[in-house]
């Protein structure tokens, strides 16, 4: 099993204080087979240029456990997810 993390940056008016909202958009992300640790939301920022006519979003934070994770599936995902203007996925170890 690999731990990976997940940063996600969402539209500034994404309901970040709920947790099933944002449990429910990082496994939207993932997909089956990984598991979601801890997800936390580390505050409204503003961003250094717009992206898709934001000025500023809300970064959270997800640890997951997987054996493998395809980024492009990923990447189809986010794109297709109205409130996800960016993600970033890294292998921990």
């Amino acid at each position: 099993m690999r731990t990976y993390e997940l940063m996600v940056v969402v539209r500034p008016d994404f309901a970040a204080d709920d947790d099933a909202k944002r449990q429910a958009l990082v496994q939207g992300l993932i997909g089956e087979g990984a598991t979601v640790g801890n997800i936390s939301v580390m505050g409204k920022k503003r961003l250094a240029y717009p992206i898709k006519k934001q000025t500023e979003g809300v970064y959270l934070l997800a640890t997951l456990t997987a054996r493998g994770l395809k980024s492009a599936d990923i990447e189809k995902r986010a794109n297709l997810h109205n409130d996800v203007i960016r993600y970033l996925l890294t292998a921990t170890n």
